[in-house]
């Protein structure tokens, strides 16, 4: 017997099976944070309950899953809370905990020799705490301290090309990072109010576009190449620039999450007037409801989609119905 580990199938009984046991008997290995980079799969992993967290990768065989830096086993051992797995290009960018750097920025490219630390960004045992990995073609913005506060970085693997872009501060709960097309975009909490920027990449670049209203937590998607941000006091998007960063409509609230068809965002929002399913392509004009009024009162996307159609699930008497809808109100 086995406990939790990793498998693999082809959709059929005869095609599933173990890939392999990494923590052998009933101990689990804990595999997660999946990763595909160049076809084969980069995961974190346990041997043992002794064990700390390391990267593994595999092709789906046996002899192809293998621990990365196994030259340096005792190093790793001392490792743990190795996340943040994220493809840029044709590499993987990681961060890892080791005792005598803290957690800091790795990448790896899939062999011994590659998986390496990528710059010590607050030297010392205390670490920088690298998060919000995001891929912007081939750079990586994440979020960092280096002793003096968090700031937003950005690498392109090289230590040289790894540099702050802007230092911050914030008030109450943690920033976001999202990005869209090669634009990173920061929602930074603030007293009374969220602060929305953006960045090219370069300092210079590296720019607030509005205040947003309250300071309640603010969700943001990325769809059709715009920024949604939403939360119970509306519907913003923004294109990156100031005149293309404003609120949608006068929606009072944003029911749940929002879904991208077809370059579109689906959402269940609340003007004063109505409530129900909308469709968006980021401009008033193109804001429009696509149900008959009030019928979607009471669902939520299950944010799944399968590029032509989304579905929903949508309350009923004391049930819950599963919906699709291709963003048509004839086909939904």
């Amino acid at each position: 017997m086995t406990g939790d580990e990793m498998w693999q199938t082809d959709g059929t009984p005869a095609g599933t099976s173990l890939v392999m046991d990494l923590a052998p008997g009933p101990d689990s290995s804990l595999t997660s944070n999946f990763v595909e980079v160049g076809g084969s799969l980069y995961f974190t992993a346990r041997q043992g309950d002794a064990d700390s967290e390391a990267l593994w990768k595999s092709d789906g065989t046996m002899a192809g899953t293998v621990r990365l830096k196994s030259a340096l086993l005792p190093g790793w051992a001392d490792a743990y809370e190795v996340d943040e797995l994220t493809r840029v290009g044709t590499g993987l960018f990681f961060s890892a905990h080791f005792d005598d750097s803290g957690k800091e920025l790795w990448k790896s490219d899939g062999t011994s020799a590659g998986t390496v630390r990528v710059k010590d960004l607050h030297p010392g045992p205390q670490g920088s705490n690298p998060r919000n990995f995001r891929a912007a073609g081939s750079t990586l913005f994440f979020l960092a301290d280096s002793g003096g506060g968090d700031a937003l970085w950005k690498s392109d693997g090289s230590e040289a090309g790894t540099v702050a872009l802007h230092q911050f501060t914030v008030d109450g709960w943690w920033p976001s990072l999202e990005v869209v097309g090669n634009t990173a975009f920061l929602l930074l909490p603030k007293e009374g109010h969220t602060e929305l920027w953006r960045s090219d990449g370069t300092a210079a670049g590296t720019v607030k576009l509005t205040d947003l209203p309250g300071s309640e937590t603010w969700e943001a998607l990325p769809c059709g190449g715009r920024l949604y941000v939403w939360n119970t006091r509306g519907l913003w998007t923004s294109d990156g620039t100031p005149g293309g960063t404003r609120a949608l409509e006068s929606f009072t609230s944003v029911n749940g999450d929002i879904v991208e068809l077809g370059g579109a965002a689906l959402f269940f929002g609340n003007t004063q007037n109505r409530s129900g399913l909308w469709r968006s392509d980021g401009t008033d004009a193109g804001t429009t409801p696509v149900d008959v009024e009030g019928l979607f009162g009471e669902a939520f996307f299950s944010n799944a989609s399968t590029g032509s159609v989304a579905f929903f699930f949508r309350y009923e008497s004391e049930d819950v119905a599963l919906w699709k809808t291709d963003g048509t109100a004839g086909g939904t």
